[in-house]
């Protein structure tokens, strides 16, 4: 199940958060925080420079990376097609 940014989760704070209870939203800015580089610029649309080196041959090429990550909801038990269309398929990346 895809959450949206203001979905409420309540776990352990695993160090990100100092209490078991935060919006989605709150959770991302702890991630953003606790990444070693500036996550905004490799997830932004620009991408950062770079050269890759393909295992498969042909040598450098220039261009441009970005990274994207999902925070999704894995529930206990099945939940209906029909509970996710209700829910309206939220789904929150960063």
């Amino acid at each position: 199940m895809n959450l949206d940014k203001d979905d409420v989760i309540s776990m352990k704070s695993y160090g990100l958060v100092s209490h078991t209870t935060a919006k989605l939203e709150e959770i991302q800015t702890a991630i953003e925080d606790h990444m070693e580089y500036n996550l905004q610029l490799w997830s932004s649309e620009e991408g950062v420079p770079c050269e890759i080196l393909r295992a498969n041959g042909g040598g450098w090429l220039k261009g441009k990376v970005r990274a994207k990550f999902t925070i999704e909801f894995i529930p206990d038990e099945k939940v209906s097609e029909t509970t996710d269309a209700v829910m309206g398929g939220h789904r929150t990346d960063l």
